[in-house]
């Protein structure tokens, strides 16, 4: 079951609104004059936690907490910047019955001219609204919202979470049976026996609103010109004139007879009027629009969640510290003990250092000194160690093995060179047979050794020797 509860700003009224429920008022005991106001409230404040906890409908959760306006201001402003501690210092400069009781705190940014879709003050995609020099047009709410901040808090404390905080002008401007289906500027009324409450919405968003004293039956002509008068102002202020107007009123002839008033002097008017017994309930109790707005302020009050979350934190900190504590501790101990044996370290190399260079062992700096020695003995050039013989051996027997297989070839010379290579003069039946002897060389080498395959032997030349052919071949290493 829902419940929303009605409470004037100064908690001294206030009704449970549910459904099926008896919306029995609760009003404050009168109070002694001369007791400070401050004490007055905070009495009011735990009286009125305690009956919302035993009410039946609240139970755990009150839905919403509608705050009454008649000690709430709504006017126009223009400052340099929408941000809410500007906004106050303007407003506090302009009206002199509000100048040094202005807490940032108390100020609802509810719109901002030229962004109509737009939460109060934020800019699209979420960013703030940069202060610039050029004056802006805001719209504000101005309540005193110590009293209600006391209320949340004490009924947080009995367990109570309090949902949405609005207004009642932001129930009127929000209602859904009253706003549904209909888009555009809408102004709504509700009539009471002593007042007349207006707001002005947008799509269901309030834009801005107004309270004027007065019975209505009695003083329509005379009420009607001053909320008139009002709406002038706004209408120059943001630049729209609503055309529908919505009344919520007990009684039908006093609300067609304001209604007649404000035509005749506002203009035609789509006009719907809907009876309820106590108008200001009616509308604090109504479903709203998902665009309806609220006091953010008010519900950003922290409660016993934010207390618990900051409890979890602080033991998490706790738990954070003792751990860092016995890491510490733990890396205390580990360093004293890699220090002792460094030191039993640095003992064994002096005692290894007098036996073999006393020199060293007796410096007064022997790091340094070891340093220099070893920067002394890496800097020397290496060691060039001399290259691997080659396989004479091997080349001479490789040579004389393949000339054997020739019938009539004759070995004359035979030079084996370890960095040139190797030369062979040989007699053979004729150049042909020195050309495929130089082939047979090159295709069997490689089979015979890998070194001797690097080897491309040639003949250099051959010249005629009787009736044979001198040839004379060689091969270079690589």
């Amino acid at each position: 079951m829902s419940a929303t509860c009605l409470v004037q700003a100064d908690l001294s009224a206030a009704v449970v609104l549910s459904p099926g429920g008896d919306r029995t008022p609760w009003a404050a005991p009168m109070t002694e004059a001369g007791r400070p106001g401050a004490i007055v409230i905070r009495e009011r404040a735990v009286e009125l936690a305690s009956w919302l906890a035993s009410r039946p409908e609240v139970r755990k959760k009150l839905d919403a907490l509608v705050l009454d306006v008649d000690q709430s201001l709504c006017v126009w402003v223009r400052a340099t910047s929408a941000a809410e501690p500007v906004v106050a210092a303007t407003l506090a400069s302009q009206r002199e019955e509000l100048a040094g009781k202005m807490p940032v705190q108390d100020v609802e940014v509810v719109h901002t001219a030229g962004r109509e879709t737009q939460a109060s003050g934020e800019a699209p995609h979420g960013r703030r609204r940069a202060a610039s020099a050029e004056p802006v047009g805001v719209t504000t709410m101005w309540a005193s919202h110590a009293p209600a901040r006391l209320l949340i808090d004490r009924l947080d404390r009995l367990g109570v979470r309090v949902g949405a905080v609005r207004s009642l002008w932001h129930t009127m401007a929000g209602s859904e049976s009253i706003a549904g289906g209909v888009r555009g500027w809408v102004a709504h009324l509700a009539i009471e026996e002593d007042r007349l409450v207006w707001a002005w919405g947008l799509d269901g968003r309030l834009r801005c609103g107004g309270v004027v004293r007065g019975d209505a039956s009695a003083r329509a002509e005379s009420l009607a010109g001053r909320i008139v008068m009002d709406w002038l102002s706004w209408s120059a202020s943001l630049d729209v004139r609503p055309d529908r107007l919505r009344i919520l009123a007990e009684d039908e002839s006093t609300a067609r007879a304001v209604a007649s008033s404000l035509e005749h002097r506002w203009g035609a008017l789509d006009v719907s009027i809907d009876r309820a017994t106590r108008p200001a309930e009616v509308a604090a109790s109504r479903q709203l629009t998902p665009a309806a707005g609220s006091l953010a302020s008010l519900e950003r009050c922290p409660g016993r969640a934010t207390r618990r979350a900051f409890q979890v934190l602080a033991a998490a900190l706790v738990l954070g510290a003792i751990a860092v504590g016995g890491l510490s501790h733990r890396l205390h101990s580990g360093s004293s003990a890699w220090l002792s044996r460094a030191q039993d370290l640095r003992q064994q190399t002096i005692e290894r250092l007098r036996a073999e260079r006393s020199e060293i062992a007796t410096d007064p700096f022997p790091v340094q000194r070891l340093r220099a020695i070893y920067a002394e003995i890496t800097s020397e050039p290496p060691l060039a160690l001399p290259p691997e013989p080659k396989p004479l051996y091997g080349a001479a027997g490789f040579v004389l093995s393949r000339l054997a297989q020739l019938d009539e070839a004759r070995l004359q010379q035979l030079t084996l060179d370890g960095r040139e290579g190797v030369e062979v003069r040989a007699t053979v039946q004729d150049r042909r047979e020195a050309i495929l002897f130089v082939e047979q060389l090159n295709e069997n080498a490689a089979a015979a050794s890998e070194e001797l395959g690097t080897l491309e032997w040639e003949l250099a030349n051959s010249n005629p020797r009787g009736d044979k052919e001198l040839a004379f071949i060689k091969a270079e290493w690589p």
